[in-house]
């Protein structure tokens, strides 16, 4: 019953970021929304972590094709785990990422992570319902 309060909260707090990071896209503040959409994946790892209490390591330090394992406890169709596994694994690289330059391109990257970030709940949350 815990491990499945903290999942909720951590896809709370995952939803709670995809709409601040929308909100930045609207206002044009694509490094914002960058940064508020790598954080969102974090918060889906962790939800994943709080599903698997019996999985002893850190989520945040997992590989893509380790998540999709883990995912795959979850899921009843391996290729929704791979997915999930491969769009966090394409939001989370924003964290690290310097932040572009040409206002273009910034603003089709950060639309194209908040498609992926949304794809990425739809998915995680799927798990759950």
């Amino acid at each position: 019953m815990q491990s499945m309060i903290r999942v909720h909260t951590f896809l709370k707090y995952s939803r709670l970021q995809l709409d601040e990071a929308e909100a930045a896209l609207l206002e044009d503040r694509y490094d914002v929304c960058l940064r508020k959409v790598a954080d969102m994946g974090d918060s889906l790892l962790k939800a994943l972590s709080a599903a698997l209490p019996m999985v002893k390591v850190n989520f945040l330090a997992m590989d893509e094709k380790a998540v999709a394992r883990c995912a795959a406890d979850l899921s009843d169709d391996p290729a929704d785990a791979a997915d999930a596994a491969s769009l966090i694994a394409y939001i989370r690289k924003f964290r690290d990422e310097a932040p572009i330059i040409n206002a273009a391109d910034a603003k089709a990257e950060a639309e194209n992570a908040c498609s992926a970030a949304g794809r990425a709940f739809t998915i995680i949350h799927g798990f759950f319902n």
